[in-house]
């Protein structure tokens, strides 16, 4: 093998960093940020007079935290099996410290001692939850690397997939776009909205097809956020005019249809290549993507979806008439006043929910008693197998019942979907325990996913593991939809494995 294919590898960047191993855990900034946000939560608490449960919680959390990355830190940042501990802790930790900060600097204590205590039970699932992933995760890694069963068709020679694939992957979401457009145009539909917000119900199996191979997008953006975190020079011609194309696009369909999450998974998939590639976040820009983010597109979005609700606006043709005219109007969305800024966006709102149903449920024992979970298993099937399934709107349901209860949702608002998170929808239906337990579950599947689907020794330098590290977010689903992402899966891969055989095997 040469100098080259070694250095390609994630042990081979490991070699690079420290001889004694990867020591990404042990640099300043990783234990400083831990550091920072355990500060700030038990300084904060204190100041509120927040409870014990809290403060105490928060210390065992971020310590919790520390260990379980230790346990992953012998790769490379970043890989999606390291982020799910991340991911949590960003919800758990960061979110409920930021909140209830930014609540006392504007004077509101009674909000900041609500942002801190409205999750704090939750906080002792979390953290021996996060323990038993790691440990798990890193046991699953270590055994299944050894057998060595990964997608090999889904391995570049180099550091990136070439330029032709690429082309090839985008002009396949063209056909597929121009192919559901000409079917429409003739009038067969086969899919129709089912919320505001861009649910889809397939009533035609082959439709469905056609769409599924537009769902190979994710990917190709995936490897161009990849490309862009080299050098700007080192990019062929090619791949520049891609990924300018793809931004520009995305950027543009999530502002007249209402979305703010395309924006963010764009920005959010380039700095996991960036992380990747240079082993540090990229400060500045993420800096800048949050104010943006939070300062312009989160005002946009939520005046722009109210506008639309208003005028009756259920049809995504209509709403994007809506949005453009608020798009021509920024007086009319953008505020200069601290109060209307809300930072709670970034954290999804899962801490207060989790909490609910860490208060309400025993630890053998769930309300639900397994039927959200049976729900989700139902929605996998197809409909043209099983036409009287339920919708698949489980996010609607907790709103209806947690959200109602701590006074974040309506009982009879059926359009609104909230997210609880995998594990403490096992807290719902089985208890703490199940909820606990589910964490060591995930480090299972989870592990042997990525590690099929990256390679061992690629799992932080691949070109899909931007990708994966967006597809982990799915995690504050419920277990069905989250499931679905898999089974949409079906199809991108398939048509990845009949593009390398045309290719001859190098891609």
């Amino acid at each position: 093998m040469s100098m080259r294919a070694i250095n390609l590898t994630d042990r081979g960047m490991c070699v690079r960093m420290s001889m004694r191993g990867c020591s990404w855990i042990h640099s300043g900034w990783v234990p400083m940020s831990l550091a920072a946000v355990v500060a700030m939560a038990t300084l904060t608490g204190l100041f509120t007079g927040a409870s014990t449960t809290y403060v105490l919680g928060q210390i065992v959390l971020g310590l919790s935290v520390y260990v379980s990355l230790s346990f992953l830190a012998d790769r490379p940042l970043v890989n999606p099996i390291q982020a799910f501990v991340a991911m949590f802790y960003w919800w758990f930790g960061v979110g409920p410290a930021v909140v209830a900060t930014w609540s006392v600097l504007l004077g509101k204590f009674g909000a900041a001692l609500d942002a801190q205590e409205s999750g704090m039970e939750a906080l002792w699932i979390v953290a021996p939850g996060l323990l038993l992933y790691a440990i798990v995760a890193r046991w699953t890694l270590d055994w299944f690397s050894r057998t060595g069963i990964y997608a090999r068709f889904l391995l570049p020679a180099g550091d990136n997939y070439r330029p032709k694939l690429l082309a090839v992957f985008l002009s396949l979401v063209a056909l597929s776009m121009a192919a559901i457009a000409l079917l429409q145009s003739m009038g067969i539909q086969g899919q129709e909205e089912t919320s505001f917000f861009g649910g889809i119900k397939t009533s035609i199996w082959w439709v469905g097809v056609i769409a599924g191979v537009g769902s190979i997008a994710p990917l190709a953006t995936s490897a161009l956020m990849t490309a862009l975190a080299s050098p700007w020079r080192t990019i062929s011609v090619v791949v520049k005019v891609l990924i300018v194309v793809v931004a520009a696009q995305t950027i543009m369909q999530a502002l007249f249809g209402g979305w703010k999450s395309p924006i963010a998974i764009l920005g959010a998939s380039y700095v996991c290549a960036y992380v990747s590639r240079h082993q540090r976040p990229p400060w500045l820009i993420v800096i800048v993507g949050v104010l943006v983010f939070m300062l312009i597109i989160t005002p946009f979005v939520g005046f722009g979806r109210h506008v639309a609700l208003v005028a009756g606006a259920e049809d995504s043709a209509v709403r994007k008439e809506v949005f453009s005219d608020v798009l021509n109007d920024p007086e009319a969305f953008l505020s200069t006043e601290m109060e209307s800024i809300d930072v709670s966006v970034f954290f999804r709102g899962i801490y207060p929910l989790a909490g609910e149903l860490t208060r309400r449920n025993g630890f053998l024992d769930g309300e639900w008693h397994g039927d959200t979970i049976a729900w989700g298993f139902e929605i996998l099937v197809p409909r043209a197998f099983n036409p009287d399934k339920r919708d698949s709107n489980i996010g609607n349901f907790f709103s209806r019942t947690v959200g109602v209860d701590i006074g974040v949702s309506g009982k009879n608002d059926f359009l609104n979907n909230i997210a609880i998170s995998v594990p403490f929808e096992f807290v719902g239906n089985y208890g703490w325990g199940a909820g606990i337990l589910s964490f060591g579950l995930i480090g299972v599947f989870w592990t042997l996913f990525v590690v099929w689907m990256l390679s061992p020794d690629r799992l932080s330098n691949h070109p899909l593991t931007p990708f994966l590290m967006i597809s982990m977010l799915a995690m504050e689903s419920a277990l069905g939809h989250y499931l679905a992402g898999f089974r949409d899966l079906i199809i991108p891969l398939l048509l990845c494995y009949v593009i390398y055989r045309m290719f001859g095997g190098r891609i």
